[in-house]
């Protein structure tokens, strides 16, 4: 699977409206970030037309080639989760991690509120359901 199928795959699976980008030499992929500017993105290949090892990817809004999941988060975020309240502390909605047990200086404020803002392991923002 090249970059360019993982970038599609990853925002079709977010929901996120995508379009082919016509008359360019590369395949590339246009969609609009969370603000609702537009984003393009072209497969980075080798003088020799084969796709370089890292499947690395121009995007117009980034300083640097990224991969196809950096390409999502940066436009669009990391996506959102919930405590499932499967964990003591805290268990993502998203990919399971769980915390059973965290070190706070007061117990009387334990879970210190907004804890944990993100998953520690996805980077999700945790949200309330």
């Amino acid at each position: 699977m090249t970059a360019t199928d993982e970038l599609r795959a990853e925002l079709t699976r977010r929901g996120v409206k995508w379009k082919r980008m016509r008359g360019h030499k590369h395949d590339g992929t246009e969609w609009h970030d969370a603000s609702g500017a537009h984003v393009s993105a072209v497969q980075e290949y080798t003088w020799d037309g084969t796709e370089w090892p890292e499947g690395k990817l121009h995007v117009n809004r980034a300083p640097a080639c990224l991969t196809p999941e950096q390409a999502v988060e940066a436009t669009m975020g990391r996506g959102t989760c919930h405590d499932t309240g499967e964990s003591r502390v805290f268990h993502c909605s998203e990919c399971g991690f769980g915390i059973e047990d965290a070190y706070v200086e007061d117990e009387r404020a334990y879970p210190p509120e907004g804890f944990p803002r993100f998953c520690p392991w996805c980077g999700a923002e945790v949200v309330d359901e």
